[in-house]
């Protein structure tokens, strides 16, 4: 071995090995190193200038191995072994398992040395044993142990929490399943045994909570969790799982549980409190006035911007169109958007499927939480409808109906955009509070405005009743007058006695028709009026009759022309004197209407199972305002400002009528221009009127 390197078999094995292999002499000179340590070392052994062991071996530790080399140089019996540093080529260090051996070659003593770089593995070891450090201190943080069951042998193994957890030590615990039972609480122990060998059996993982019985009698909730392990056949040998103490957490969760429920049972009480203060204000400023308008203002504060962004107030009229009667926005710039889309009369009369008019139909309320442009889209009229509706940017609404009496008549619609609040179920019971008390307000509004309406109009009656009977009898009285000297005279004029007759009998006829009408709205108001229907009647005929009958009417101007328009005759099911009423009614307005004469025309004709009757004046026009209470009684319309006489009865006469037929009527004018009434009629009055006893 003294001339290792001269021989081939030697070096060639030991090059092969892994470690760095030195030979040292006594003195402890480098005379030969294997590749593995020239790889490490970096330098090769140079005959005229070998480096001694220190070249390797920081300062340090030179003294130490020196002293062990010395021990088996001496010692020849015992190689030693040593953990220390060594220097690499490039100047690092690295952490070095150092063997020394004695050799005895040609006498001379010579020291074999191997040295092994184990830097990486007490790397990995230092590692390991701060991961487990760091892990048995998680672990202690967690309250959270690990456990492993060997099923072949019964055997638990836990780590270090799970004693702290269990509150035992090592030495304590037998570790086998009937043991880990046993601390298990009386009342869990049979699921937790059901939970855990269920698994097993079913090869799948496990989660239980369940609460143990430590030694010092304290009891612990623990949250388990388990699954199998498998060997590589697939065969179930163990179950590894953890267990954590959750006694503090489920008291947390269920005190911040319990806060919770106290804050929300605060929250909400405080917005009873603040809903049930909105609703009282709701009730005291809507009943303070029975003015329409002014509870529909109050109704507009209360809601904007309060509960919303913008508000529509919608009425329905008596001819089933909307009307939008009142808008709100708290951004003026948006305001104006609504109130454009006012003016252009952008509403759904005629589209049942539009919320709007859905919401009245129905008399239901409506909530959108969400408005998409798709919405927008299916709502609007046409492209410009679409753009003033994008440029008020709705996010959500709800269409709330006023509903008084059973029946809807009108809608409000609640708005968000700018604040982006989404309504919800809680605002949209609010919203149909408070439009309830806002439809009793209005209501009380309507009826007070009714009653006072027909509080004047029955004044008005009265005093228009006692002129009109006073009218004639102070002509009957004076033609009395006359006809008392007519036949005082000892020679009679007969001429002028017929005369005097006739226009008695003209005004008595007049007090006739009076007394006809209050008896006949008397009739109404006790039920209906009593139809006598005949077979065959003839409604062009009985036009034209009544037509000649004012040839010689008060009314009647030079100017006037009266006639009767009708391709065929229209005969059908009806009652003749009370058709005849209705004809006698319009003709009679007809001439009022048009003091300063023009053509009247009455036409007739048949459309399908229908007659339709319409009667023209070329008069002085009704207001529009007026048209939705002409047919009511004891209503005058402003030409009775220009001297035109009349009871107000006539027209609410000749409805009553027409809707006893089974019919409709309506009157179509404007100011200063003419009057059409139109009148449908079915052909067989009979059936109809059937109808109406079966149903009552």
């Amino acid at each position: 071995m003294d001339h290792m390197p001269e021989s081939p078999g030697a070096t060639e094995y030991l090059d092969a090995l892994p470690d760095a292999i030195l030979l040292l002499d006594s003195s402890l000179v480098i005379r030969w190193m294997n590749q593995a340590a020239v790889h490490l070392f970096g330098q090769r052994i140079d005959p005229s200038d070998m480096p001694s062991i220190d070249a390797v071996i920081p300062e340090r530790h030179r003294n130490t191995l020196r002293t062990c080399a010395k021990d088996v140089l001496e010692d020849h019996q015992h190689d030693r072994q040593m953990e220390i540093s060594a220097i690499r080529a490039d100047g690092s260090e690295l952490v070095a398992a150092i063997g020394l051996s004695h050799l005895n070659t040609s006498g001379e003593p010579r020291l074999l040395v191997s040295i092994r770089d184990i830097s990486s593995h007490r790397l990995i070891e230092s590692e390991l044993r701060t991961n487990q450090v760091l892990l048995a201190e998680a672990q202690r943080l967690a309250q959270l142990g690990s456990w492993r069951w060997d099923l072949s042998r019964n055997l638990i193994t836990w780590s270090n929490e799970l004693y702290r957890i269990w509150g035992v030590t090592k030495s304590e615990v037998p570790i086998d399943f009937e043991s880990y039972l046993s601390m298990i609480h009386p009342d869990d122990r049979d699921r937790v045994h059901r939970t855990i060998t269920g698994a097993i059996e079913r090869q799948e993982s496990f989660e239980i909570e369940h609460r143990i019985v430590r030694p010092d009698g304290m009891v612990r909730l623990i949250y388990g969790h388990g699954d199998c392990a498998r060997d590589s056949d697939g065969n179930v040998t163990s179950m590894i799982g953890t267990a954590q103490d959750i006694t503090e957490r489920k008291a947390n969760e269920a005190q911040a549980f319990q806060l919770a429920l106290e804050q929300a049972a605060r929250q909400e009480a405080e917005r009873s409190r603040e809903r049930f203060r909105y609703l009282a204000e709701v009730s005291e400023a809507l009943s303070a006035s029975l003015d329409y308008q002014a509870t529909i203002d109050s109704l507009i504060d209360l809601i904007v911007p309060r509960f919303a962004d913008w508000c529509s107030i919608n009425a329905l009229e008596e001819d089933g169109t909307i009307n939008r009667i009142a808008v709100a926005h708290r951004d003026p710039k948006k305001l104006r958007i609504l109130e454009s889309v006012r003016e252009k009369g952008y509403l759904p009369h005629d589209d049942p499927t539009h919320p709007l008019t859905r919401a009245l139909r129905e008399g239901r309320p409506e909530l959108y939480e969400v408005v998409s442009d798709q919405m927008l889209e299916r709502m609007v009229r046409n492209p410009e409808h679409l753009e003033l509706a994008r440029q008020l940017a709705p996010v959500s609404y709800m269409l709330v109906p006023l509903v008084a009496r059973g029946k809807a008549f009108g809608v409000v619609t609640f708005g968000t955009s700018d604040s982006g609040r989404k309504y919800t179920e809680d605002d949209l019971h609010l919203a149909t509070e408070v439009t309830h008390r806002a439809a009793v307000g209005l209501d009380n509004a309507i009826l007070f405005k009714e009653t006072q309406n027909a509080a004047r109009a029955r004044e008005e009656f009265v005093s228009l009743v006692s002129h009109e009977l006073k009218t004639p009898l102070t002509v009957i009285k004076g033609y009395m007058q006359v006809l008392e000297r007519y036949l005082d005279r000892p020679e009679w004029d007969r001429e002028r006695i017929r005369k005097t007759g006739t226009r008695l009998s003209t005004q008595v006829e007049r007090l006739e028709l009076l007394v006809a009408d209050i008896l006949d709205v008397s009739r109404i108001q006790r039920g209906r009026l009593e139809l006598n229907v005949e077979e065959s009647v003839e409604l062009t005929e009985l036009a034209r009759e009544v037509m000649a009958r004012f040839d010689d009417a008060i009314e009647r101007q030079p100017d006037h022309q009266m006639r009767v328009i009708a391709e065929q005759p229209v005969t059908g099911h009806w009652d003749p004197l009370r058709l005849d009423q209705v004809f006698s009614n319009l003709l009679s307005n007809a001439l009022k209407y048009s003091p300063h004469g023009g053509t009247i025309e009455v036409e007739i004709s048949r459309n399908g199972a229908e007659a339709l009757i319409e009667v023209r004046d070329e008069g002085v026009g009704i207001e529009r305002e007026e048209l939705s209470q002409l047919f009511q009684p004891f209503q005058r319309g402003k030409g009775a400002t220009r001297g035109i006489s009349g009871t107000g009865l006539g027209l609410y006469i000749t409805r009553q009528i027409v809707e006893q037929h089974g019919g409709s009527i309506r009157a179509q004018s404007g100011s200063e221009i003419s009057t059409t009434f139109e009148i449908r009629l079915p052909i067989d009055a009979r059936s109809d009127e059937s109808d109406q006893a079966a149903s009552g």
